[in-house]
């Protein structure tokens, strides 16, 4: 019952993993259909106080698809082996990561 339990768990970990990566590659279309506007838009702006509200946008944000591609296989590992491992971490560690990556 418990190895049935832990892989459901894992298995809802990994899809909202999936549905996340999706979610960056669908904005990153998106951005780059719109000229990159939504960074302008929704990014971080440095030395304004009218662009704090990026901090919440802008780990969804990428330059180019080179910077996703680039930072895709990295999040897909750290992320799997955190969606294998932690239960209680998970949201705290994500929080963690996603505040500090630039």
């Amino acid at each position: 019952m418990i190895k049935r339990d832990y892989i459901q768990a894992f298995v809802r970990r990994a899809t909202a993993l999936a549905a996340f990566v999706a979610v960056l590659w669908v904005v990153q279309i998106v951005n780059s259909l719109f000229s990159y506007g939504l960074n302008q838009n929704f990014g971080l702006i440095p030395r304004h106080i009218s662009g704090l509200d990026g901090v919440i946008a802008s780990p969804l944000l990428h330059g180019s698809f080179a910077h996703l591609m680039a930072n895709t296989p990295p999040l897909l590992v750290m992320a799997g082996l955190l969606a294998a491992t932690a239960t209680r971490a998970l949201l705290a560690v994500n929080a963690v990561l996603t505040s500090s990556t630039p």
